[in-house]
Protein backbone atom coordinates (compact mmCIF):
# COMPACT_ATOMS: atom_id res chain seq x y z
CA UNK A 1 0.00 0.00 0.00
CA UNK A 2 2.79 2.23 0.79
CA UNK A 3 3.97 1.73 -2.63
CA UNK A 4 1.17 2.78 -4.51
CA UNK A 5 1.04 5.98 -2.41
CA UNK A 6 4.64 7.09 -3.26
CA UNK A 7 3.76 6.18 -6.80
CA UNK A 8 0.86 8.02 -6.75
CA UNK A 9 2.81 11.12 -4.97
CA UNK A 10 5.88 11.37 -7.41
CA UNK A 11 3.27 11.08 -10.19
CA UNK A 12 1.22 13.80 -9.33
CA UNK A 13 4.28 16.19 -8.86
CA UNK A 14 5.95 15.02 -12.10
CA UNK A 15 2.90 15.83 -14.17
CA UNK A 16 2.86 19.08 -12.32
CA UNK A 17 6.45 19.70 -13.07
CA UNK A 18 5.68 18.84 -17.15
CA UNK A 19 3.01 21.04 -17.34
CA UNK A 20 4.87 24.03 -16.03
CA UNK A 21 6.20 26.09 -19.05
CA UNK A 22 9.89 26.97 -19.26
CA UNK A 23 9.35 30.10 -18.51
CA UNK A 24 7.89 29.44 -14.83
CA UNK A 25 10.88 27.16 -14.22
CA UNK A 26 13.29 29.48 -15.40
CA UNK A 27 12.43 32.61 -13.37
CA UNK A 28 10.50 34.07 -16.85
CA UNK A 29 14.11 34.86 -18.04
CA UNK A 30 12.61 34.97 -21.85
CA UNK A 31 10.65 37.70 -21.21
CA UNK A 32 13.17 40.00 -19.54
CA UNK A 33 15.23 38.59 -23.00
CA UNK A 34 12.20 39.78 -25.25
CA UNK A 35 11.82 43.22 -23.25
CA UNK A 36 15.46 44.05 -23.38
CA UNK A 37 15.38 43.06 -27.24
CA UNK A 38 12.20 45.54 -27.68
CA UNK A 39 14.02 48.25 -25.68
CA UNK A 40 17.62 47.78 -28.13
CA UNK A 41 18.14 51.20 -29.65
CA UNK A 42 18.24 51.61 -33.02
CA UNK A 43 21.25 53.12 -35.08
CA UNK A 44 20.81 56.07 -37.56
CA UNK A 45 24.01 55.74 -40.02
CA UNK A 46 25.07 57.87 -42.76
CA UNK A 47 26.60 55.67 -46.13
CA UNK A 48 29.67 57.26 -44.43
CA UNK A 49 29.51 55.34 -41.25
CA UNK A 50 27.67 52.87 -42.28
CA UNK A 51 31.10 51.87 -44.36
CA UNK A 52 33.03 50.88 -41.16
CA UNK A 53 30.33 47.55 -40.75
CA UNK A 54 31.97 46.32 -43.33
CA UNK A 55 32.52 42.71 -41.83
CA UNK A 56 36.64 42.69 -41.87
CA UNK A 57 38.91 42.63 -39.43
CA UNK A 58 36.43 41.65 -36.68
CA UNK A 59 33.72 44.43 -37.73
CA UNK A 60 30.31 43.65 -37.48
CA UNK A 61 28.87 43.62 -41.09
CA UNK A 62 25.64 45.52 -41.97
CA UNK A 63 23.89 46.64 -45.45
CA UNK A 64 20.98 49.21 -46.00
CA UNK A 65 18.18 48.27 -48.22
CA UNK A 66 15.10 51.01 -49.12
CA UNK A 67 16.83 52.91 -46.22
CA UNK A 68 16.72 50.10 -43.58
CA UNK A 69 19.61 48.90 -41.84
CA UNK A 70 20.42 44.84 -41.34
CA UNK A 71 22.76 43.11 -39.74
CA UNK A 72 24.48 40.17 -41.96
CA UNK A 73 27.51 39.46 -39.64
CA UNK A 74 26.49 35.35 -39.49
CA UNK A 75 25.06 35.13 -42.78
CA UNK A 76 27.93 36.79 -44.89
CA UNK A 77 31.35 35.04 -45.22
CA UNK A 78 33.60 37.96 -44.56
CA UNK A 79 31.08 41.01 -45.18
CA UNK A 80 30.66 39.97 -48.68
CA UNK A 81 27.79 38.12 -50.44
CA UNK A 82 28.07 36.90 -54.28
CA UNK A 83 29.85 40.39 -55.17
CA UNK A 84 27.83 42.62 -52.78
CA UNK A 85 30.18 44.04 -49.59
CA UNK A 86 28.78 45.20 -46.02
CA UNK A 87 29.13 48.65 -45.16
CA UNK A 88 27.24 49.57 -48.26
CA UNK A 89 23.65 50.32 -49.72
CA UNK A 90 22.79 47.18 -51.31
CA UNK A 91 19.23 47.96 -52.27
CA UNK A 92 19.88 47.48 -55.78
CA UNK A 93 21.45 44.26 -55.98
CA UNK A 94 19.16 42.60 -53.24
CA UNK A 95 15.83 44.14 -55.45
CA UNK A 96 16.74 42.52 -58.43
CA UNK A 97 17.77 39.57 -56.97
CA UNK A 98 15.91 36.47 -57.91
CA UNK A 99 14.91 36.32 -53.80
CA UNK A 100 14.42 39.65 -53.86
CA UNK A 101 14.07 41.36 -50.28
CA UNK A 102 12.09 37.85 -48.93
CA UNK A 103 16.32 36.64 -47.39
CA UNK A 104 16.15 40.12 -45.30
CA UNK A 105 13.24 37.90 -43.07
CA UNK A 106 15.52 36.53 -40.77
CA UNK A 107 18.02 39.22 -40.78
CA UNK A 108 17.82 41.89 -37.20
CA UNK A 109 17.07 45.72 -38.17
CA UNK A 110 19.47 47.58 -36.60
CA UNK A 111 18.93 50.87 -37.87
CA UNK A 112 18.16 53.50 -40.61
CA UNK A 113 20.22 55.19 -42.96
CA UNK A 114 20.12 58.48 -42.70
CA UNK A 115 21.94 61.91 -45.18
Amino acid sequence: MKKIIVFIVLSVFVFSLSACSSDELDGGSKQKEEVDNTTKELLNLTLEELAAYNGKDGNMAYISVDGIIYDVTIKWNNGEHNGVMAGTDASTAINSSPHGKNILEDLEIVGELVE
